[in-house]
């Protein structure tokens, strides 16, 4: 599910990189939970693994942000910061 991992990358990048929380990646969180919302209402049955789903997600998104970020992956924490909901309902305010 790679808007799942898209939220959680951006999230991730949120977190650990706060001089770098730009207008870009606010709108960028806010695509990827509208897009995760769509996918799972137009998928009912993915909330039956939305579990497995996120663990996948999560370390594909360490990943991700590690490579983007050019940085080490162990910068990034590896139990995820946010629950699904919590990562679904995040709103980043502008600092």
């Amino acid at each position: 599910m790679s808007q799942l991992t898209r939220l959680f990358m951006h999230l991730l990048r949120w977190e650990c990189q706060l001089e770098r929380r730009t207008r870009s990646l606010r709108i960028s969180i806010i695509d990827a939970q509208q897009k995760t919302t769509r996918l799972l209402d137009d998928n009912p049955s993915l909330k039956a693994a939305l579990e497995k789903l996120v663990e996948e997600a999560y370390e594909n998104a360490r990943r991700a942000a590690a490579i983007e970020t050019e940085s080490e992956i162990d910068v990034f924490p590896a139990m995820p910061l946010y629950s699904f909901s919590e990562a679904m309902s995040f709103t980043p305010e502008p600092d």
